[in-house]
C-alpha cells in the first residue's frame, strides 16, 4: 500500500510539514491528530471493537482475536498448539490463562506484560482527552523516522510512567509509540510501530503493529477484520471463580 497516496485520498487534506513550530501548540497538534483519525465525535461514538488477526513471532503465526469495550476493558484470545490462551484487562487487573506456560487457572500477569495490555485498555488512545485523564504531554521536537518526519511527544501518565508518541508531521497519525518495561533485572524501551492505515466506519485504523526491542522485531500483529459497536457482554472480562471458592 502506498501510505501517502492512501492517506491523502482518505483524509482529504495534508498538513504542511514546514509549518513553523512555534505556531503549533501541543493542543493544536493533538487536535489535528484527532481529526486525522476521523474526528472526536466518531472516536467517542465507538463503544466496542472486535478485531480478528494473527501474531507473527519467531517464524510462527498465531491466530486470535481481541475484544475491547469502553471505558477500558480488553479481552484477547488466541490458540496455539491446540491450547486456548486468554489475556484480559478487567478495568482494574490484568490476568491470564496460558496452559502452554503451565497457567491453567487465572493469574495476574507479570508487570511487563500487563503494561502492554494497559496500552490497549485506553479505548481512545493516550493522547485523546489527556488532560481529563490526568496525563501530561510535552512537545519534544521533530525527528526523522525511517524517512518520515515526525512530531515527538513526551507523555507522563497519571501513573507516573513515561511514554513517547510520534505523529507524522504531514498526516498527523501516530506512527510509533515507545514504552519502558521492567524485565526483572533491567528496564528496556519497547517500540510499537503502526502502519497499513485503513478506514473502518469512518475511523482511520492501523492494521499492522510491529513491536521492536533494541531495534529487533520481537512480534508483529496483522489485523484481518475489525468490527465496531457489536454487543459485548461484560462477563467475558470477568475472572473465572474457582469451583472450590
Amino acid at each position: 500500500m502506498n501510505f501517502r497516496r492512501f492517506m491523502t485520498a482518505v483524509i482529504g487534506f495534508c498538513i504542511t510539514a514546514g509549518t513553523p513550530l512555534h505556531a503549533q501548540s501541543v493542543d493544536e497538534l493533538i487536535e489535528k491528530y484527532v481529526r486525522a483519525r476521523g474526528g472526536y465525535d466518531k472516536i467517542k461514538a465507538l463503544k466496542t471493537l472486535k478485531i480478528h488477526g494473527k501474531q507473527i513471532e519467531g517464524g510462527m503465526e498465531i491466530a486470535g482475536f481481541m475484544i475491547k469495550k469502553r471505558p477500558n476493558l480488553v479481552y484477547i484470545e488466541a490458540e496455539e498448539q491446540g491450547q486456548k490462551i486468554q489475556q484480559v484487562f478487567d478495568g482494574e487487573t490484568a490476568w491470564q490463562i496460558n496452559p502452554l506456560n503451565g497457567i491453567y487457572t487465572p493469574q495476574n500477569m507479570p508487570e511487563n506484560e500487563a503494561l502492554l495490555l494497559l496500552l490497549e485498555s485506553d479505548f481512545d488512545g493516550v493522547l485523546v482527552d489527556f488532560k481529563k485523564k490526568g496525563h501530561q504531554v510535552e512537545y519534544a521536537g521533530r525527528e526523522e523516522m525511517e524517512g518520515t518526519e515526525v512530531h515527538k511527544f513526551k507523555v507522563v501518565l497519571k501513573t507516573g510512567q513515561t511514554w513517547f508518541c510520534y505523529l507524522d508531521t504531514e498526516h498527523s497519525l501516530e506512527l510509533k509509540r515507545t514504552v519502558r518495561i521492567n524485565m526483572g533485572t533491567a528496564e528496556y524501551d519497547v517500540d510499537i510501530f503502526y502502519s497499513d492505515f485503513k478506514e473502518v466506519d469512518g475511523l482511520i485504523v492501523p492494521f499492522v503493529q510491529e513491536t521492536k526491542m533494541g531495534g529487533y522485531t520481537i512480534a508483529q500483529v496483522v489485523f484481518d477484520t475489525i468490527k465496531t459497536n457489536m454487543k459485548v457482554d461484560d462477563t467475558i472480562f470477568r475472572r473465572p471463580v474457582k469451583e472450590e471458592e
